[in-house]
């Protein structure tokens, strides 16, 4: 574990590969692979491979313009199995290390320069064509129109009926926080201990969505297409027009897969 965080510290982003060069830096990691689908650019979704034991599925680039995810999941795969060789053998990884391929290639100009803020609020695209457009219902409302990513990431989750599904995103400018389907207080003692040796600090304050429960600190519950129909039905002044469109999660589909699958971002 000491080595890993030395490799960890001493990894500079100087700039975040592209789309090919990230997917070449998984073909050579020596991990099976499989194409799930296309993105509505037609650019290839992968999803690859390796291990045994208990499922675990992790997913990059959830959102085009949260890269650490991708770079977390590269490491992993190119560096952190070759140190810790036990993770093969306790665990089945499947990993998608770019799930919305051609929106990521659009914010490619700014992946090469990461520390421009002018550049990134000038090229920066982002559309969600992930999370939130599973197919699902909740009540009387039934989503059936996912994306092709959406359903690229549903074939993924009935391939692997994972035990966990950890969709990896990052945020512009506040600390470090988590989504939990639960809250596991020995893995939020974990998870904080381990941010704190790297000298990344927890986010302090409001969650991102006010409606969100709080389990202290940094830690919040991952909410659903049924929380957020609810959250439309009791509060908007327009519920019909806040559930227009609204699909499910990655991990709320999972847990339709598997009722005991954790989350965790």
């Amino acid at each position: 574990m000491e080595e890993l965080k030395t490799l960890l510290r001493r990894l500079a982003l100087e700039k975040v590969p592209g789309v090919e060069e990230l997917v070449d830096s998984f073909m050579r990691s020596g991990l099976s692979y499989e194409v799930l689908g296309n993105g509505w650019c037609g650019e290839h979704i992968y999803m690859f491979r390796g291990g045994r034991g208990a499922k675990k599925l992790l997913l990059g680039l959830v959102d085009p313009d949260e890269p650490i995810g991708a770079l977390a999941l590269q490491v992993l795969a190119t560096h952190v199995f070759d140190l810790e060789p036990s993770l093969l053998d306790r665990y089945t990884w499947y990993i998608i290390p770019i799930a919305d391929p051609c929106s990521a290639k659009l914010n490619e100009n700014w992946f090469r320069n990461p520390y421009n803020l002018k550049l990134y609020i000038l090229e920066r695209f982002k559309l969600k064509v992930v999370d939130w457009k599973l197919p699902g219902s909740c009540n009387s409302y039934v989503f059936d129109e996912p994306t092709p990513e959406a359903l690229a990431m549903k074939r993924a989750v009935d391939r692997a009926v994972p035990d966990l599904v950890a969709p990896l995103h990052n945020n512009d400018f506040s600390g470090l926080y988590f989504f939990l389907s639960k809250s596991i207080p020995g893995l939020i003692r974990d998870l904080k201990s381990f941010a704190y040796e790297l000298g990344i600090p927890v986010h302090r304050g409001e969650p991102e969505a006010s409606y969100l429960k709080v389990f202290e600190e940094g830690f919040y519950h991952e909410p659903t297409l049924c929380d957020e129909y609810r959250r439309c039905v009791e509060y908007s002044p327009d519920p019909e027009a806040c559930i227009e469109g609204l699909g499910e999660t990655v991990y709320g589909y999972a847990r339709s897969v598997n009722s005991s699958v954790l989350d965790s971002m």
